[in-house]
């Protein structure tokens, strides 16, 4: 993936893309991959013993709360089920009767941050105080660099090798960002009646610039962070003008 310079002429590029086969392959793949599942994010987090009573929701909040902790200090890979079970101070017994290994810890922490950001944007979309669908499209990008660099231990883990772990959860819910991303464009002043694939390519292009910046520099790279509004603009108006 290169730089994201010169971005007014991306986004003009990527106007002329055909979005709608594309977009329907990858819709295709997702129902196939849930195929005999409700359609939910709840289904995609895996199979995993749900917690009855208050003092058990109490320990698996400590293994993932442990488990960030533990991937602000250390790469994926060294973040082991023991170092997990000593920082959350659980039992070996307790911890495999809600999480299979190490690996579907990862996959709920994954699928937690796919639900915060989708949190996120809806409650830009509620309050809806822009002037502009520009303003507004600035607003979702500031808050998503803003958001994502808060979260440092489960940044790294989403920039591994384990991202495929939650993969389905992130396509998942960027149908559900791009709906909410729709309804606040529209909100403050886009043009109506635009296809939903136009806000889910706005989406992806928005996640894929600030992962470009968190991978470029692990503090966030400010060229590449002031590029993704324009960017993401310059798409846009090719459909909401």
């Amino acid at each position: 993936m290169t730089r994201l310079r010169h971005s007014a002429c991306v986004g003009r590029a990527i106007g002329s893309l055909a979005l709608e086969p594309a977009v329907a392959r990858e819709r295709q793949k997702v129902r196939r991959s849930r195929a005999g599942q409700p359609a939910s994010r709840d289904s995609i987090e895996g199979k995993r013993r749900v917690p009855k009573q208050r003092r058990s929701q109490e320990k698996v909040d400590r293994i993932l709360a442990g488990t960030a902790e533990l991937l602000q200090e250390l790469p994926p890979e060294d973040v082991t089920v023991k170092r997990i079970l000593d920082r959350a101070d659980v039992a070996a017994p307790t911890f495999y009767a809600y999480f299979e290994d190490r690996d579907a810890v990862f996959q709920t922490l994954g699928t937690q941050i796919v639900a915060e950001g989708t949190a996120l944007l809806r409650s830009l979309t509620e309050e809806a105080a822009y002037a502009s669908w520009r303003e507004a499209s600035d607003g979702v990008v500031a808050a998503y660099i803003e958001w994502f660099g808060e979260r440092v231990g489960l940044r790294a883990l989403w920039f591994s090798g384990f991202y495929g772990a939650f993969e389905q959860a992130d396509r998942y819910g960027n149908y559900e960002n791009a709906a909410l991303l729709r309804e606040l464009l529209e909100s403050s002043g886009a043009r109506g009646g635009v296809s939903l694939d136009v806000y889910r390519f706005g989406i992806e292009l928005i996640d894929h610039g600030i992962s470009l910046g968190f991978s470029e520099d692990p503090r966030g790279d400010a060229v590449v962070f002031g590029e993704i509004p324009v960017a993401a603009k310059a798409y846009l108006s090719t459909y909401l003008d």
